[in-house]
């Protein structure tokens, strides 16, 4: 098994590789009026990095859930942060602001340049690896996967990618079944980076035909994992980037087993005290 340390990355999360990709290639004229960001967190913390560095003006539209780490990581950086009641308020919200400000849109999973983006991860993987015989993603809207699976068709035809989401966040499996995208507003678990609400048209039309399966974890079996990643690896990660090796460890096991699997450990975005809170279960 080999696991894929997104974690490490700049900003502590794969969302980097996007949010770099889609603000640099902004215009001149673009980039003087800013950008909004639709996010759960982590996709606002990588593009609150990158506007930062690059001297563009960034506002975060998130929900009240949203990790109070993660919103200090944004405000760190520079951006401005919104909160709104609810995660379904976040995309109409963003909609609002750039037709009242001008501010270019970066969506947190979808369009061709978050593929883009995540299919760098899978590239970069593959070449890294090698002969991998499957990859374990974790999912919250499917932009990540969505690259992954692009990748792996191109470069290791017959890898198998599966995805894995919380029990009680599964709306990419929801969408699997019923052939397109869904929306659940139901969603609850403690890898609030997973909580996505719905899936959407480019990045679920990308991953469908070429995701094997997707199975979900519950929040202990994602506990269990984090704890486990501490033990092993040395990893102390958020619940998001456990998922996967949850999944691995779990509802996987016995269709991975013998074969060269890939997992994807997403992002680090997480302070002491939640974590430790998780681990002891008295935090959701």
């Amino acid at each position: 098994m080999h696991l894929k340390l997104e974690a490490f990355q700049t900003a502590g999360s794969f969302k980097l590789r996007a949010a770099q990709l889609k603000i640099a290639n902004l215009s001149q004229a673009a980039g003087e009026k800013g950008i909004v960001v639709g996010s759960s967190g982590n996709h606002g913390v990588a593009c609150a990095h990158v506007a930062g560095q690059l001297g563009v003006s960034c506002k975060v539209v998130v929900h009240k859930a949203a990790n109070p780490y993660k919103l200090g990581m944004i405000a760190a950086h520079g951006a401005e942060v919104v909160i709104l009641p609810t995660a379904s308020d976040i995309i109409p919200t963003c909609r609002q602001i750039v037709a009242d400000e001008g501010r270019s849109f970066i969506h947190p999973f979808e369009g061709w340049d978050t593929v883009l983006g995540t299919a760098t991860l899978g590239y970069e993987m593959i070449h890294q690896i090698g002969a991998v015989d499957a990859i374990a993603v974790p999912v919250g809207g499917g932009g990540l996967i969505s690259g992954i699976a692009l990748a792996a068709s191109l470069m290791r035809p017959g890898c198998e990618v599966y995805a894995v989401e919380p029990r009680g966040s599964d709306v990419f499996r929801q969408s699997l079944a019923a052939g397109h995208p869904v929306t659940d507003t139901t969603i609850a678990s403690i890898a609030d980076s997973l909580n996505a609400p719905f899936t959407a048209d480019y990045s679920f039309s990308v991953a469908h035909p070429r995701v094997s399966d997707a199975v979900t974890v519950s929040d202990d079996e994602i506990r269990s994992a984090m704890g486990m990643m501490v033990e092993e690896f040395h990893l102390a990660l958020e619940p998001a980037a456990a998922t996967a090796f949850a999944g691995v460890i779990g509802p996987l096991r016995t269709q991975l087993a013998g074969k060269n699997v890939a997992v994807i450990v997403c992002g680090s975005n997480i302070d002491r005290a939640t974590f430790t809170a998780i681990l002891k279960g008295t935090s959701a």
